[in-house]
């Protein structure tokens, strides 16, 4: 299983509050998000990973690439417009075994991504994880039926009781169908993931526990105080 991580964004709600770090280089209890998500992915059993960085930062591809991480971890450095292009340019990297897909922002406890990865597996096909925990400025919704599978995703949704919790679970065949969201002008994850139930491709979710996305500083500390009551 490989692992592969978008944090390719520029933290903008963070900088115009005043955050200088660069997203993926904010510390939560003395840890940068970027380490957590490496660590996690190897405790997961990642055994590869290839992560996307903009090429305004350049302390954050220092960092990763001075940095001795469990796993091996190709760094590709480049600006782009969007998650879906941010996305395109990891896929080379994954082909040939299923890997794990991560937001950088996404705070979770290690216990969860375990139960995911179990859950995943049984379903044995591409699955989002979703949480009912809702605190974000323009959460993803996904509705899901009683076998597991999402019936649809953002605009569609209209339950509206689930999230996306920031990593996903994929087979390698479904970088196959990147190109054919892009010529449809689509330019965003959750744009791809309404694409992948409209087309009817095969698409489950697990449900786990309470994640944060790190996107404003209030986030930061709610992070902190969570991740500072449970497993790591």
């Amino acid at each position: 299983m490989k692992a592969a991580i978008l944090a390719a964004g520029k933290g903008e709600r963070l900088s115009k509050a005043g955050v200088e770090t660069d997203k993926p280089l904010i510390s939560i209890n003395g840890r940068p998000l970027i380490e957590r998500v490496i660590q996690a992915a190897a405790s997961a059993g990642a055994t590869d990973g290839a992560c996307i960085v903009n090429e305004e930062s350049p302390s954050l591809y220092r960092y990763l690439s001075s940095t001795t991480w469990p796993l091996p971890m190709r760094v590709v450095r480049k600006s782009t417009n969007n998650s879906l292009e941010s996305f395109a340019c990891l896929a080379p990297f994954l082909r040939g075994e299923p890997f794990l897909l991560f937001t950088v922002d996404a705070v979770f406890r290690l216990s969860a991504l375990t139960r995911f990865l179990i859950g995943a597996r049984r379903l044995g096909s591409n699955v989002l994880a979703l949480t009912r925990f809702i605190d974000d400025e323009k959460p993803l919704y996904v509705d899901i039926d009683p076998r597991h599978a999402v019936c649809a995703v953002d605009g569609d949704a209209i339950a509206r009781r689930y999230v996306t919790a920031g990593f996903y679970y994929f087979e390698p065949a479904v970088l196959d169908l990147i190109a054919d969201a892009r010529a449809l002008g689509l330019n965003s994850l959750r744009q791809f993931f309404r694409f992948l139930v409209r087309s009817g491709y095969p698409l489950f979710a697990v449900r786990v526990s309470k994640t944060i996305d790190v996107d404003r500083p209030e986030d930061i500390e709610a992070a902190e105080n969570y991740m500072a009551f449970g497993k790591v």
